[in-house]
């Protein structure tokens, strides 16, 4: 089955969210003074998966990022508006 232009669009717009959901976990990682070392302990997380996601070598799964970002402090929301 092609993908559809809109299927296209979209997951480009979920990567480019995941992207600015790492970043803002980095962030307050860093901010913290957490390590990856110490931000991945009791995340459910190992630290090599949050090193790979933090520096794209690995593919986020929402799931994952929310586990991250609990961690530090943050949640993971998705808002649906309908436009006008």
């Amino acid at each position: 089955m092609k993908k559809s232009r809109k299927t296209e669009i979209g997951l480009a717009t979920s990567e480019s969210a995941k992207r600015s959901c790492i970043e803002m976990i980095m962030w307050t990682r860093i901010d913290m003074g957490l390590s990856v070392n110490a931000a991945s302990k009791g995340s459910g997380l190992t630290q090599p998966h949050w090193h790979r996601i933090e520096k794209g070598e690995r593919d986020a799964t929402w799931e994952a990022l929310s586990l991250m970002a609990a961690r530090v402090g943050l949640t993971v929301g998705i808002t649906i508006e309908v436009k006008k």
